[in-house]
């Protein structure tokens, strides 16, 4: 994976130390170190919707792991082990998503309420960590979590903060095509996010992974994430927001500095919309140095 820097911060890779390590055998995906210890919990979000999540490491700063559309905490497994050394980690699942409690009104608003209840179960300094569409959830919820937040890492996300917002008519005719056939449409859709060398065992858990989810929660997750302006929810927050993305879909960085200077970008050349997935080890060397750039 060769990794070319879009602005200026250049990385040292500290070593791997991984944590006392559990048995992960039954979870996913199949990549990366085995899974730390790490306890399930269960907290209720401000609607009273059970959130599902697990806890475990160790550090005054506490890392929360946010999926995107139609994922699940697992989608981070590879990561836990690498974290979970210096890092306490908080891993969620999302309203109407994994093992959580679906509600009737899905809105990315609601998703900053989980992520906000779970946060509310630990204190200290914080990063969140999102993948995809978690990167909305993310400029939802920036605000209200305050100073405790030290900063956000994007995992191939905030591109569309240098987009215009999508067409109501792409969005009406994704979500027709989505409801006609979830399961075959999400799978083509899912095919788009690899590249020919991705492990194939990696990409068919995915894709299990994400079909797995309730049609109805994940069609009507997909339309709210669509109609949110992350822009307008971002813009002017103080602290940073760094991209760990690959370089499948452009990134226009200088139009997302233009209103949110703090933001930063490595980008990940050669990968496709998983990188955490397709080469773990390498991934978790960048992730940790930069979270360790944000809690110095």
């Amino acid at each position: 994976m060769a990794i070319s820097s879009a602005a200026s911060t250049l990385f040292s890779l500290p070593a791997l130390a991984l944590a006392d390590v559990a048995d992960s055998k039954g979870l996913g995906p199949p990549a990366g170190p085995a899974w730390p210890n790490m306890n399930s919990k269960t907290v209720l979000s401000s609607d009273g919707t059970p959130i599902f999540y697990r806890e475990g490491g160790r550090g005054a700063v506490t890392v929360l792991f946010i999926h995107g559309w139609s994922g699940n905490h697992q989608f981070f497994g590879p990561q836990f082990a690498a974290v979970a050394a210096d890092y306490k980690v908080l891993a969620l699942d999302l309203a109407g998503h994994g093992e959580s409690g679906s509600r009737r009104q899905v809105s990315v608003e609601g998703f900053a309420e989980d992520v906000a209840a779970v946060a509310a179960t630990t204190d200290g300094p914080l990063v969140l960590v999102a993948q995809s569409t978690g990167g909305r959830v993310v400029c939802a919820a920036a605000k209200q979590l305050g100073d405790r937040l030290l900063g956000a890492i994007g995992i191939d996300t905030f591109h569309n903060l240098g987009q215009p917002m999508p067409d109501e008519k792409a969005i009406i005719d994704a979500v027709v095509a989505r409801r006609a056939d979830f399961v075959g449409n999400t799978r083509d859709y899912i095919s788009m996010f690899f590249k020919d060398d991705s492990d194939p065992a990696v990409v068919a858990w995915v894709k299990d992974q994400m079909t797995a989810t309730d049609a109805s929660q994940a069609i009507a997750a997909m339309e709210a994430f669509a109609r949110f302006d992350a822009r307008e929810a971002i813009t002017g927050w103080n602290r940073p927001v760094i991209a760990l993305n690959s370089d499948w879909v452009p990134i226009n960085y200088q139009k997302i500095q233009s209103f949110l200077p703090t933001f930063d970008m490595l980008v990940l050349a050669g990968r496709g919309h998983f990188p955490n997935l397709d080469e773990p080890l390498i991934f978790n060397g960048l992730l940790l140095a930069t979270l360790n750039r944000l809690a110095e």
